[in-house]
């Protein structure tokens, strides 16, 4: 058993990224201009700008671009919560959500109502689930989407074109769609979305289908028209790295569908990583909603949220990881913890943080009851860490290869024990307090004192 722990060395991942630059306004407004040329909308419309709970960098200021330029236009901005059943599924909770100073989307801060009722209609219930849109987006003359592009912590799989009726690649992720599809189905179309996981059509087949559905019916309805999209590209620091306007075609979405693949692909090729492949214990210093949709991101983990064995590869390469503790949950959750049970070990802190109600819907309204599954509870960091060291192979007396990062945004950003260390190719790090190895900082209650 182990009774020591591991000296660590600070080290930081180096990326060469794009990150972009210029007016935000000038650049917003640019990539806006070919959606409105597309289609046109009179002086005195009411547009629906969708927001979400995500931690985009920026989405405050991009928002705010977004609400100034329909205004400017002659239109009437009207914000539209776009988070399926975040925030408890309440009008409140999700107001909350985007209030939170992380987000700063309010009606203060944007200067234009915001609309957050629940309520949906069915739009459709000939095809193999219903499809709910929110009353509110309805109620709007025009709806525009605003979301990162990113790949999804649930959605995998080969998709088959017979069941959507279009000849794509791949399922969409996380990105305009999504939010167009479980976003605007609020809570009840978002779990009539999970619920298609384990059938042949998969979350990421029923979400292509739902928004391609919604994008086509655009042309019948006289309010509620899907227009298109701000689609947001990050690189590996959580920069901005590219901003596209995706104009959505009645007749024929598929352009818009193909163009969402493309920047996934750019945005997956700037995707950080771990150190390492190979690990015995990953401390994550916090977990929420901003950080990921299961509150750490599964394909950094590489375990499957609906069950996994510890150190197993979920998608067959990238990282083994052995045993994984959290620290923390991210205040702007509001006591969300969906993801939890993707952790081995979890500390007093977090346990303490978590709104078991909030945490249970929206689990169980992603369809993935194992990721409100609570943890063992440890009482700090120190606890934890050894418990998850002497449950790990590490426990048969080998050098424990040791990994803490801040959270799974940041995974190129860690403490590193001497065996990780030597895998690592130090030409891609930086060494920012020197490379010489150094007992793991705690505060005095045993919690882990992250540099930075």
């Amino acid at each position: 058993m182990t009774k020591k722990l591991p000296d660590v060395v600070y080290i930081r991942r180096q990326y060469t990224c794009p990150e972009l630059t210029g007016s935000l306004p000038g650049l917003v407004g640019e990539e806006l201009a070919g959606i409105f040329a597309r289609h046109p909308v009179d002086p005195g419309s009411r547009i629906g700008i969708c927001a979400g709970s995500r931690g985009i960098f920026n989405l405050g200021n991009l928002t705010r671009c977004v609400v100034n330029d329909v205004r400017g236009r002659g239109c009437e901005p009207v914000i539209l919560p776009a988070m399926g059943s975040h925030g408890g599924a309440t009008a409140e909770g999700q107001r909350q959500m985007l209030a939170d100073p992380a987000i700063d989307i309010s009606e203060k801060s944007m200067g234009c109502e915001v609309d957050a009722r629940m309520e949906t209609v069915i739009l459709d219930d000939t095809g193999p689930f219903l499809i709910h849109f929110a009353t509110s987006a309805l109620e709007c003359d025009f709806v525009l989407l605003i979301n990162r592009v990113k790949i999804h912590t649930e959605i995998f799989g080969a998709l088959d074109p017979q069941h959507i009726g279009m000849a794509l690649d791949g399922p969409v992720h996380s990105g305009l769609m999504k939010m167009l599809a479980v976003g605007l189905g609020k809570q009840k179309g978002a779990e009539t979305y999970h619920s298609q996981i384990p059938t042949p059509l998969g979350l990421g087949g029923a979400v292509t289908l739902g928004a391609k559905f919604l994008i086509e019916s655009s042309t019948a309805r006289q309010k509620g028209k899907i227009i298109g999209g701000l689609a947001i590209v990050e690189n590996a620091f959580d920069r901005t790295a590219r901003l596209e306007g995706i104009p959505f075609d009645f007749t024929d979405p598929l352009p818009a569908f193909r163009r969402e693949l493309e920047l996934l692909d750019l945005a997956n090729s700037m995707m950080p990583r771990l150190p390492v492949d190979n690990i015995d214990v990953l401390w994550i210093g916090q977990m929420g909603k901003r950080i990921s949709g299961t509150g750490m991101d599964t394909n950094i983990l590489n375990r499957n949220p609906y069950g996994y064995h510890p150190g197993e590869q979920w998608r067959g390469t990238g990282p083994r990881v052995h045993k994984v503790i959290c620290s923390s949950l991210q205040s702007s959750s509001h006591g969300n913890a969906h993801g939890m049970g993707l952790a081995d070990f979890i500390t007093k802190r977090l346990a303490d943080d978590i709104d078991e109600e909030v945490t249970t819907l929206n689990s169980l309204t992603a369809f993935s009851p194992l990721l409100c599954s609570r943890p063992p509870v440890m009482r700090n960091d120190r606890e934890a860490i050894f418990a998850a060291l002497n449950t790990s192979p590490a426990a048969n007396g080998s050098a424990p290869a040791l990994v803490a990062i801040p959270d799974t945004l940041h995974p190129g950003d860690a403490l590193v024990s001497e065996p990780v260390l030597r895998q690592i190719d130090r030409e891609q790090f930086d060494f920012p307090a020197g490379n010489q190895p150094k007992p793991i900082s705690f505060d005095s209650e045993g919690y882990v004192v992250f540099p930075g």
